[in-house]
Parts: C-alpha cells; sequence; structure tokens
C-alpha cells in the first residue's frame, strides 16, 4: 500500500515536470518568430484653430490639440517638418468637412478627422510615417460666441 503511494506521487510528480517543460517549448518564442518592435515616439503639435464655413458664411471655429505617432527614426530626423504637416493636414481635416456638426461630434466623426490627419500627412511626407493621430481635445466656438465674449 505504502508503495503503491509512493509511486503514485512520484508519477504526479514527474507528470508535473513533463508539463511545465512541454508548456515552455510551446509558449516561448522561436528564433524566426521574434519580430522586434519599432520604437515610435509622439509629436505635440501646436495647438491650431480652423474656421467652420457653412453656405459661404464662417459660423464659427474650432480649436483643436492633436498629436501624431510616427518611427522614433522619423521623428529624429524629421521632426519639424513632420510637425508642420501633420498640422497643416489637421488644420484641412477639420477645414474641408462640409458635413460634421463640430457642435455635437460623433466618435466615428472624431476617428475620421484622425483618419484624414493621418492619410494627409503621409501623402505631404511621400511615405507612410504617421502611424496615428490623436485628438486630445476639440472645441467648437460659435460666431456668436465670440462676438459675445469680445462685447463684455
Amino acid at each position: 500500500m505504502m508503495l503503491r503511494s509512493l509511486s503514485l506521487g512520484v508519477l504526479a510528480i514527474v507528470a508535473t515536470l513533463i508539463g511545465h517543460y512541454a508548456a515552455g517549448i510551446v509558449s516561448s518564442p522561436s528564433a524566426t518568430e521574434h519580430v522586434p518592435q519599432e520604437h515610435i515616439d509622439i509629436v505635440k503639435l501646436e495647438p491650431i484653430s480652423a474656421p467652420v464655413i457653412r453656405g459661404g458664411k464662417v459660423i464659427g471655429y474650432v480649436v483643436a490639440r492633436t498629436s501624431v505617432t510616427a518611427p522614433a527614426a522619423d521623428v529624429k530626423a524629421h521632426k519639424a517638418l513632420l510637425a508642420a504637416y501633420a498640422a497643416e493636414a489637421a488644420f484641412r481635416a477639420i477645414y474641408e468637412e462640409k458635413s460634421f456638426d463640430f457642435s455635437s461630434l460623433r466618435a466615428a466623426e472624431v476617428l475620421e478627422l484622425s483618419r484624414r490627419i493621418v492619410d494627409h500627412s503621409n501623402k505631404r511626407m511621400g511615405r507612410a510615417t504617421v502611424r496615428e493621430a490623436v485628438i486630445e481635445s476639440l472645441n467648437f466656438v460659435t460666431q456668436a460666441e465670440l462676438r459675445s465674449r469680445h462685447a463684455n
């Protein structure tokens, strides 16, 4: 009886060791699967202000703060150019938009603006440098609000 318990204990230990060894082989990445990850930097842009024109009239302004992400090597080599093109792209994405109601944007519309900033930036850079555009804040100020602020 004691020999049976002892052999059962040894069998459990051996099975556990084999299981740990097998799990280590399965979960460890092989040399061919290892892909080094590219280091990405964030470039914070200066706030921009873009007029919103509807029916040929300025109805207000959008003030936005955005950031873009790009490979660290590109940021290091071309930060000023990257920031300028990304700021221009953010302005264009807002200024050229004719259908969004900036006073009550939906999440899908913000994502669309981000996508346009990436597309416009990369087009100007001549290659896919900008990976993501982050809209940190976006405020709409109507023409009437501006007038009332300046009147006080």
